[in-house]
């Protein structure tokens, strides 16, 4: 009888730790990134390289640490190597660690969630999901106007209709996760406000239809007030997706605008961009990709390099879902390149390699 006291006691005892050690649940994933790349030509009529140039580079290196801290509380820390460009310094070319994302999530409602801290941007980081081939480049929205893929700030989420719906809103620095926000009175106090708004009308269709999405998004931002006039940031995007077996397609137009001083006046360029990329399976393991985007402004200054666009066009080999060879060819044109950088590539090759955990 002794016994069978001193084992309920025992039990008892050990309940309670293995609750406890039930959080927290940790998580570990990540990809490398690298690629040969070769110049065929450059942009810049003065340009001093002529093509041929080619280099071998670890392109990105992501480790997510996720942690679910308790039933409604999660984490993600992201570490992200990537080669430093530009530092005029020592440090230029080296691999450089820093902060890709680092947030907390707290799940307030069945289709509430509040996040925290260091995140991915409501639009980019829904396009490049779907997309699939961030290794091939930015988002246009990066690629032309500058919008970070992750930003310091206080973000709501969640999906209220279940699969038909989902929303992300942001209020961040709007300097993106690779600056600092701006100490200046004049600067530091001002606000970006982006907000995503997903539907998937066909949910539960089957996996030919139910993979059709509609997407809208907007940002509106001031980076700084000068000349007694605030410097506004606008963007606002459309987007049309679908994925099925073997494929995914996306097209979209959509409207930037950036205010400038210079000169003692005040400018603005707007521009309309439009986006269209996806990719099919083939047999042999093989797939097809490709991608357009164009950035045309409305009315371009003299130093403004003009119409942009951007075209890749390649095939993967893929020895997994999670491992691919890719080989791809890509342009970026300008209407007027004499007003871009003299070092910038107009055509180039690339065999990448893509592998994640």
């Amino acid at each position: 009888m002794r016994s069978v006291r001193f084992l309920v006691v025992a039990l008892a005892c050990l309940a309670p730790l293995g609750a406890r050690a039930e959080y927290p649940k940790l998580e570990l994933s990540g990809n490398v990134w690298g690629q040969w790349a070769y110049d065929l030509s450059f942009a810049h009529p003065d340009s001093p390289k002529p093509g041929g140039t080619h280099r071998f580079e670890v392109t990105r290196t992501y480790l997510n640490f996720r942690a679910r801290l308790s039933p409604s509380i999660s984490l993600r820390v992201t570490p992200d190597l990537v080669a430093a460009t530009g530092t005029d310094g020592n440090l230029d070319g080296s691999l450089v660690l820093r902060l890709k994302f680092a947030y907390v999530d707290f799940e307030a409602f069945p289709a509430l969630a509040v996040r925290a801290l260091m995140q991915p941007t409501p639009y980019i980081g829904f396009s490049d999901g779907v997309w699939g081939y961030r290794v091939l480049g930015p988002d246009i929205l990066e690629h032309f106007t500058g919008i970070r893929s992750s930003d310091v700030g206080l973000g709501l989420l969640g999906a209220p209709l279940g699969n038909y719906a989902d929303y992300q809103v942001l209020l961040s620095n709007g300097e993106g996760y690779n600056r600092q926000e701006r100490i200046e009175p004049e600067a530091g106090k001002y606000k970006d406000l982006a907000a995503r708004l997903t539907l998937a009308p066909l949910a539960g269709a089957g996996p030919w239809l139910e993979g059709l999405r509609l997407t809208l998004f907007g940002q509106y931002g001031i980076r700084e007030r000068i000349l007694g006039a605030r410097l506004e940031r606008i963007r606002a995007m459309a987007l049309a997706t679908w994925s099925g077996p073997g494929f995914t397609l996306g097209t979209g137009g959509g409207f930037s605008a950036d205010d400038q001083a210079t000169e003692g006046r005040l400018l603005r360029r707007e521009s309309f961009l439009w986006t269209s990329w996806g990719w099919v399976d083939l047999p042999l393991s093989l797939r097809a990709i490709g991608r357009l985007d164009l950035d045309v402004p409305d009315a371009a200054s003299a130093d403004d390099p003009g119409r942009r666009s951007r075209i890749i066009a390649g095939l993967a080999y893929r020895f997994t879902d999670d491992v691919q060879v890719i080989v791809n060819w890509e342009r970026n044109d300008a209407q007027k390149p004499e007003n871009g950088p003299l070092d910038a590539p107009r055509d180039s090759l690339f065999l990448r390699v893509a592998a994640e955990f």
